[in-house]
């Protein structure tokens, strides 16, 4: 069998532990750079969220020039008789 630096010929402890290790090694390259990716996500929407909060636009949303003055008061005409609806039978409108 071939002695690979120290870690011993495959089938030997050595071997399979150095396997091991590599593909741990593996797993958690792979996690580091998930985790590292979602980081860098949430820093972009802290820094989106915080831009939206800081443009909030707190103006009044009308087109056209704002009307400073009140409208002239206006008299109104009372009804005399009431009618819900001219439509309802006699029944209905009881």
């Amino acid at each position: 069998r071939d002695e690979e630096e120290g870690k011993g010929g495959s089938g030997t402890i050595g071997h399979s532990a150095s396997k091991i290790k590599d593909e741990l090694d593996k797993v958690y390259q792979r996690t580091a750079t998930r985790q590292f990716a979602e980081m860098e996500t949430g820093d972009y929407f802290h820094e989106f969220s915080v831009a939206v909060k800081a443009t909030n636009n707190e103006e009044a949303a009308m087109q056209g020039k704002w009307r400073t003055s009140p409208f002239p008061e206006r008299l109104y005409e009372r009804l005399s008789s009431d009618v819900i609806c001219a439509g309802l039978s006699a029944v209905d409108a009881i």
